[in-house]
């Protein structure tokens, strides 16, 4: 389920993103993809707050693991970097 901007028929703007597997997403979206800053959390109790590009986790953002961890720093393609 999504609520917020359009633009062409994509998923431009700001919005909100769930789906069925407990994912959801708050923030800045650019062609149907996350883009900018947002948040993000999954049904697993895992959640990041930070920045995107591409639908991944790209630069600076903080991410709080089911297990209790939490990393903050930098975040290239979805992978932590530094």
């Amino acid at each position: 389920m999504f609520s917020g901007d359009f633009l062409n028929g994509q998923i431009t703007g700001h919005g909100v993103l769930q789906n069925v597997t407990g994912f959801t997403y708050t923030g800045h979206f650019l062609n149907g993809k996350h883009e900018g800053h947002g948040e993000a959390s999954w049904s697993t109790g895992e959640k990041y707050i930070g920045y995107w590009k591409d639908g991944m986790r790209n630069g600076h953002g903080i991410n709080w693991f089911a297990s209790g961890s939490r990393y903050e720093g930098g975040w290239r393609n979805n992978k932590q970097e530094g």
